[in-house]
This record gives C-alpha cells, structure tokens and sequence, in this order.
C-alpha cells in the first residue's frame, strides 16, 4: 500500500500463456514411467497449446511418427524412464533422415547441461525433472527449428 492509501493491482491475463504456439501442435511424448506422470505432460502441453499422444517404447514412437507424415510437429523423450539418454539418441538415430524435419526433445537427469543446439538436425537436450519453463522453452526453439526446416 502506497502512502497515500491507494493500492496498487497487478492484472495479467493467463490465457495468453495458452496461445503462445504460433499454430496448434501435435507432439508424442515417448516415456515408460507411470500414468501419473504421462498425464502431468498431458496437461503441460495442452496449457501450451499442444496436443500429445503417447508411446510406451522407441519402436511405437517411430512407428506413429512414420504412419502419420507431417502430423506431428514434436517428439519428446523422456530417457530416464527407457533406461537413459543412450536409448534416447538411439530414439534420434532411428529417426534418421526420413523424418529428420521433426524436431527433437530428450530429457534426463543426467545431462550436466540444457542444449539448445543451433543445428537444426541435432536433439534438443532438457535435464529433468522437466520444469514447465524448460519445456516451453524447449517447444519454442523446436517450433523454429521446424518452421526453419520446412522454409
């Protein structure tokens, strides 16, 4: 309260936070860990304005990104719960060349740091826990990485 007796109120819109994705996006989030978790990522990404579909191992991600040309715009990796970031760049080998223009998030909590590469065909690498700043920052750079390769 100021001296004068007059308060002063901070107004902010939060639905803006839910429209930051230029266009609607689809992304798979590839995890093991439980239903709980799945659903927290579920609801994360829906706030940012994306849809998910979920896959339980590398072979079912694979399989739903190559079925569906252009109908995902993100895949998202939670190493930790498919036995660590090894078996996530072998998730990003086995997407090789044909879906290269997808971009690319791998999380764990062994990474000692955050990467968000400026080579386009390279994984983005989040540490997790995965912080819902983190992940709006990781869709951020992977939407203009595929905005950049789609030009």
């Amino acid at each position: 309260m100021s001296e004068s007796g007059n308060k002063m109120q901070l107004v902010r819109n939060f639905a803006e936070d839910s429209i930051w994705v230029a266009r609607p996006m689809r992304v798979v989030y590839l995890s093991a860990a439980d239903l709980s978790e799945i659903e927290t990522m579920a609801i994360r990404l829906s706030g940012l304005g994306a849809g998910m579909s979920h896959a339980e191992d590398t072979y079912a991600a694979v399989e739903m990104v190559m079925d569906h040309p252009g109908g995902f715009g993100l895949l998202i990796a939670d190493c930790d719960s498919l036995g660590g970031i090894e078996e996530g760049d072998k998730l990003f080998r086995m997407l090789g060349e044909s879906i290269q223009q997808l971009p690319v998030i791998l999380t764990a909590t062994d990474l000692a740091e955050q990467v968000f590469p400026t080579d386009k065909s390279a994984p983005i690498r989040l540490r997790a826990p995965l912080t819902p700043v983190a992940l709006r920052l990781g869709i951020e750079h992977a939407a203009r990485s595929r905005e950049a390769m789609t030009a």
